[in-house]
């Protein structure tokens, strides 16, 4: 499946790291209250999912069956972040306020 992440808007109070674990050149810090450029794909591989660091935690990314599955490094649950209907889709990554990770369409 060919899914990515292209931007992060960033509505916490603390800076974000959004990890590329394919191509590090492609990590970027997110300033607090705004909005980033970034672009990374959503790998089904483990070794390669991207991760992103907000003030709640780390959460691990991954493309799983036509969904986008996350997990806090402190959980052994995964979250469904989105459904993927079509592809090639593009998400923009929203850091809440408290530090959830959200999923949007682009």
């Amino acid at each position: 499946m060919t899914t990515g992440i292209n931007g992060c808007q960033n509505d916490s109070d603390r800076w974000v790291s959004v990890v590329n674990n394919e191509n590090s050149k492609d990590s970027r810090i997110c300033r607090p209250h705004g909005y980033t450029d970034v672009y990374l794909w959503i790998s089904q591989q483990g070794d390669t999912r991207p991760s992103v660091q907000t003030k709640k935690g780390l959460m691990w990314i991954q493309d799983d069956d036509w969904r986008i599955m996350g997990q806090w490094e402190w959980s052994d649950q995964k979250v469904q972040l989105a459904k993927v209907e079509s592809q090639p889709q593009d998400y923009l990554l929203t850091i809440t306020a408290d530090g959830d990770i959200r999923l949007s369409e682009k």
